[in-house]
């Protein structure tokens, strides 16, 4: 094994740049772990992301009304987590992140989504479970590649008779809602193979 020695001459820093980089990134990470309030570590924990260039980013229970504009500059994102948060509302651009493919919302206070949800043409799971919805946000179903939505613990009632926008869709769950009728296009699927309705 090799170790590397670091002697400092006159208080110079005679450490590579690669040296340096990974010492930057461990302590952006120790940040992300520890620094208070949630706003900061959370932009510390996207500042580790980019410096990175990570895929998948957690920002789960940290807390947030709001989320910090640096987020969108992470398009090489494919994994989204913002689970367990206090968001009411998403902004629009949650459309810069065009590479994503999973994006989990769960346990928020979520009642609508942007529009710009629409532009997330690679999303392929998108988790929406115990917010507020009332109705399915109509950008979902321009989301023709996703394979995945769940809306557990909502307050749906009712259905739209759209989803044969969703070809690709395998499961769905529906659980713990008002839902009393299930429109034909939904049971018409041919790839779904796992539909949650009970309450």
């Amino acid at each position: 094994a090799c170790m590397a020695v670091v002697i400092g001459l006159s208080g110079c820093d005679l450490r590579s740049a690669s040296e340096k980089a990974e010492d930057k990134v461990q302590q952006l990470a120790g940040e992300c772990r520890d620094k208070e309030p949630a706003y900061e570590r959370a932009q510390s924990c996207i500042a580790h992301a980019k410096l990175t260039k990570e895929t998948h980013l957690d920002l789960v229970n940290f807390g947030l009304e709001q989320l910090p504009p640096a987020l969108f500059e992470l398009d090489g994102l494919t994994a989204l987590n913002l689970g367990n948060n206090h968001l009411s509302s998403l902004p629009g651009d949650i459309a810069r992140l065009k590479s994503l493919t999973t994006l989990h919302l769960f346990n928020n206070k979520l009642e609508s989504l942007p529009d710009a949800i629409a532009k997330l043409k690679a999303l392929r799971w998108l988790t929406l479970s115990n917010n507020r919805f009332r109705n399915i946000p109509p950008a979902i179903f321009s989301l023709s590649q996703i394979r995945r939505l769940n809306m557990q613990q909502n307050h749906l009632i009712e259905l739209p008779d759209r989803f044969n926008a969703l070809a690709y869709l395998e499961l769905i769950n529906f659980k713990n809602n008002q839902i009393s009728s299930i429109p034909q296009q939904l049971m018409s699927l041919q790839e779904l193979r796992r539909l949650f309705l009970d309450h």
